[in-house]
């Protein structure tokens, strides 16, 4: 159910009970369920599914302050995890069982390379410079930029003329 029927709900509930406590006094009874019924009858019903869905409530409140709770202390918790790792590690080293049986995972080494994995990375790496036009830093300093002189000396048009009014 969604929050707002649930909010319904509780309000028909609390509505309720306080037509018993108004109208149901003094030993009024009312049809009820091929029966009937007397207030305290009908609050002894309506009473413990009031508290029920107020219990939700309040249990939502608590879960959500637990949360907040949890996520400020955060920092706290991630550092102390750190600390304990860099313990671990400079106490044990990082591949040894015990860094292992702190729940800590050794870091991967690289694969090495055979000879033809380099070559091949060699050429890949080449061929990717190449197609993209990219240059180290000492090809780029020998770049020369050329500003191409113009055929014709730019006209000085204007000068001393007048233009014609519109």
């Amino acid at each position: 159910m969604s929050e707002p029927t649930i909010n319904r709900t509780l309000t028909k509930l609390l509505a309720i009970m306080r037509g018993i406590s108004e109208v149901l006094t003094a030993g009024k009874t009312m049809p009820f369920r091929n029966g009937t019924i007397d207030g305290p009858g009908l609050q002894a019903l309506v009473a413990p599914l009031i508290a029920l869905v107020q219990a939700v409530g309040d249990q939502k409140t608590a879960y959500q302050a637990a949360i907040s709770s949890r996520n400020a202390s955060m920092p706290t918790i991630e550092a102390l995890i750190d600390d304990v790792k860099k313990g671990v590690s400079l106490g044990f080293g990082d591949g040894s069982v015990a860094f292992e049986q702190f729940g800590f995972s050794p870091r991967k080494k690289a694969a090495a390379l055979t000879p033809e994995q380099k070559q091949l990375k060699l050429q890949r790496m080449r061929s990717t410079r190449a197609a993209r036009g990219t240059m180290g830093s000492r090809q780029r300093q020998s770049v020369k930029g050329v500003v191409p002189t113009p055929s014709t000396p730019p006209s000085t048009q204007g000068s001393g003329g007048t233009t014609p009014a519109k």
